[in-house]
């Protein structure tokens, strides 16, 4: 039985913002593999103000899920961090310093392309974990992660992790069960911008945000639903609308809201539920207590 490993955890970061700088200005020697310079601002990994919060609540299926002599070993150096919506998590090229077990925390994994475009190759929430790569033995990013909706999550250095990754095989078999998982969604998303049009997508990639926020209310634009698609904005605009007209959401400024869930469900494109069979990670997770 997992114990709430959380429960000795007394110290919340609150996560400041940077810009990043063009290379070659002597500020920051932080570069992409196209030389291009990001989009969102980035967070630096160490705390700019910390305050004590009693019993903060902990959400991450994989803390959760495991054993009770990793989450012992785990406490002590368990960080609660908060990111603002659009924060960058991991740039290109980024070292993993930190992992991430997002709360409450919607993060999305880019493709950034040459000429500037941005392609959503995976999204991560509470079932999750950001950099399960270095477990594997990657150093540094190949994709760009940022904070799809603000949120808290639990950090925790790379190295403690994977050295107990290397000698615990209950961690072993928790991490890597995601990991396919994550995998699984990778290939399938790639399959569905092949063969399923861009409503059908639209509602796919909705539900899997729904599933990972905390409530109904999205804080997305259009641009950005596009853009994490790899699709026309006005392609977007036309399928958000047919789907307001049939009452499965309500499109504000800024917002997408849930008002239908089981009729998202029903325009959604066969992958959704492909990627929602393995959400519930915790499921899996029993099985090799």
């Amino acid at each position: 039985m997992a114990i709430n490993a959380v429960a000795a955890l007394n110290r919340t970061s609150s996560i400041g913002q940077n810009k990043w700088q063009l290379p070659g200005d002597g500020k920051s020697n932080l570069t992409n593999r196209a030389g291009l310079k990001s989009a969102f601002p980035v967070s630096p990994f160490i705390s700019a103000k910390e305050k004590t919060e009693s019993q903060p609540q902990l959400g991450n299926e994989l803390l959760l899920s495991l054993p009770v002599d990793v989450s012992v070993k785990l406490q002590p150096a368990m960080q609660k961090v908060v990111f603002e919506r659009g924060q960058t998590i991991y740039d290109i090229g980024d070292t993993f310093d930190f992992v991430y077990f997002p709360i409450d925390l919607v993060a999305s994994r880019l493709c950034l392309m040459e000429d500037g475009a941005m392609i959503e190759v995976g999204v991560v929430g509470r079932e999750g974990l950001l950099g399960i790569s270095s477990m594997m033995g990657a150093i540094t990013a190949n994709c760009l992660t940022i904070a799809e909706t603000g949120g808290t999550a639990i950090r925790v250095r790379t190295k403690l992790l994977r050295d107990i990754f290397r000698q615990n095989q209950k961690l072993q078999k928790i991490l890597l069960n995601y990991y396919s998982d994550f995998l699984t969604q990778v290939s399938q998303r790639a399959a569905c911008r092949c063969r399923h049009t861009v409503a059908q997508q639209l509602c796919t990639w909705l539900l899997l945000v729904h599933d990972r926020a905390t409530g109904n209310d999205l804080a997305l634009t259009q641009e950005t639903i596009a853009n994490r698609l790899g699709a026309r904005r006005a392609s977007v605009t036309v399928a958000l609308n047919e789907l307001e007209r049939n009452g499965c959401v309500q499109s504000r400024r800024g917002h997408i809201i849930i008002s239908n869930r089981r009729g998202l469900e029903n325009c959604a494109c066969e992958c959704y539920d492909i990627l929602r069979s393995d959400f519930h990670f915790e499921l899996k997770a029993a099985r090799v207590q």
